[in-house]
């Protein structure tokens, strides 16, 4: 995750920073992306606590600031900050096999290779994640990332479905898998990840799935192995508010 947050942010102009304890990021960009996550679980607990409170120090006024805790285990509270959402850490072994495909309705999944087809993917994925304010996620330079694919599920030329991966050699990440509104519950999503593991066989996957995903990744074989919690503060008011 750590590694995807960071080359996102940067193809977006932003550059990240990174000690023992703490990655900090200080955009301020209408993406979903975190300003900070933790890097250690409670050991040196107050270094990271100095460490947070130095860049805390730098968000003025009403800069939002959000947290990744990857363990779920800090609590952040008496910072000013409140609990976004929690979900699950979902993993898969290298070269497990996938399960036989069951009967579904098929959609045509192209590799992303354009900067017109990522602009069009990324305007679908804020569709399909509801998010229709949010701004562009995916500058054209990711193209020329080798660790990212871009895939999408199109119909009428039109990517309905979509997913992203990230490969570092050592793992391969799962992210922004969307199906639209109108057709989902089809399969498509599930399609989808299965081209992701066919093109990075030998590796093992991660993901951190939604409810609505979280049956698909269990029938590919993904198992929970652990919680991350994402804290938010929205101005700087609501540390003495």
């Amino acid at each position: 995750m750590l590694g995807h947050c960071e080359a996102v942010l940067l193809a977006n102009g932003s550059a990240s920073e990174r000690t023992s304890c703490l990655w900090t990021n200080p955009h301020e960009l209408n993406i979903p992306y975190p300003n900070a996550i933790i890097l250690k679980h409670r050991d040196r607990s107050e270094d990271l606590l100095n460490e947070l409170n130095t860049f805390l120090a730098t968000r003025i006024g009403d800069t939002p600031t959000s947290i990744v805790d990857p363990y779920s285990v800090h609590d952040f509270g008496p910072l000013g900050f409140r609990v976004l959402f929690s979900d699950t850490w979902s993993v898969r072994g290298p070269g497990a096999p996938v399960p036989a495909e069951q009967q579904q309705v098929q959609i045509e999944v192209r590799e992303v290779t354009s900067p017109r087809k990522l602009l069009k993917f990324d305007a679908a994925s804020a569709a399909g994640f509801e998010t229709a304010g949010a701004g562009r996620s995916y500058p054209d330079v990711l193209l020329q990332d080798r660790r990212y694919r871009f895939y999408v599920g199109v119909s009428d030329n039109d990517p309905v479905t979509g997913v992203m991966s990230f490969n570092d050699g050592n793992s391969v990440g799962i992210y922004t898998l969307f199906t639209l509104p109108a057709v989902r519950r089809q399969g498509y999503g599930e399609q989808m990840v299965r081209r992701v593991l066919a093109d990075a066989t030998g590796l093992p996957a991660c993901t951190n799935p939604s409810g609505m995903s979280n049956g698909l990744f269990r029938r590919l074989g993904f198992y929970e192995a652990g919680k991350r919690t994402i804290w938010v503060r929205r101005s700087v008011n609501e540390a003495t508010g």
